[in-house]
């Protein structure tokens, strides 16, 4: 199982965004950009969230906001592609550097591996 926080400093590390003191993306917004993946995820491919008939996805994103250790629902092996969503997300806010825009677009195509 993952957690929203290990998504988020695997995204930190990538993004070199790893000083505490000074982050680019506040937690929250990275917490939504995970949000949104979980969603796009569900969407698309329904099959990767296990079975768990006392938590439904909408209770699980609402929790998600305020405890960032919650288990998510899907196994590690989504791990990447859903860092690479957020990742994408995040990098595409500066959509006029394209050195950002590339990296983005390379970081998209990892998530787009995970829902084929």
């Amino acid at each position: 199982m993952i957690t929203a926080q290990k998504i988020i400093n695997l995204v930190r590390r990538s993004l070199h965004d790893d000083n505490s003191g000074s982050y680019r993306w506040a937690d929250s917004v990275l917490i939504n950009y995970i949000n949104d993946a979980l969603h796009d995820l569900y969407n698309r491919r329904p099959e990767f969230w296990l079975n768990n008939n006392t938590l439904v996805l909408q209770d699980l994103l609402e929790a998600l906001e305020g405890d960032m250790t919650v288990n998510l629902l899907v196994s590690d092996r989504t791990l990447q592609g859903i860092s690479g969503f957020v990742i994408y997300r995040a990098l595409s806010e500066d959509d006029a550097d394209t050195e950002n825009l590339n990296r983005a677009i390379t970081y998209r195509s990892q998530y787009e591996e995970l829902i084929r």
